[in-house]
């Protein structure tokens, strides 16, 4: 018998940044009640720049990415949120969607 491929990981399911060594692993713990939860110490979200969770601190002089002012980003549909532009490939529609549909 030939063995199964696993599964893929679940959407999400791949577990925290530090984890995956994108990121150093949290030194401070939690009581979260049934378990401990690690956490990032104060002098590593200052210097990291991440909160407890290890969640990237947004400063508030900085602007969001959805607010750039960019002309190179961006929908070329007038008043829609939240798209970028379609990648070069989509540009074009393929000649069979040029043509009328037939009847």
């Amino acid at each position: 018998p030939v063995a199964a491929e696993p599964p893929a990981p679940a959407r999400g399911a791949l577990g925290p940044a530090w984890t995956r060594g994108e990121i150093e692993k949290p030194a401070g713990t939690k009581d979260a009640g049934s378990y401990t939860a690690a956490v990032y110490t104060e002098a590593q979200q200052a210097r990291l720049g991440v909160t407890e969770d290890g969640e990237k601190v947004v400063e508030a002089s900085e602007e969001p990415p959805e607010a750039a002012d960019d002309d190179s980003a961006g929908s070329e549909v007038a008043g829609a949120v939240g798209f970028d532009a379609a990648p070069e490939e989509f540009d074009a529609a393929p000649e069979e969607f040029d043509a009328a549909p037939e009847e």
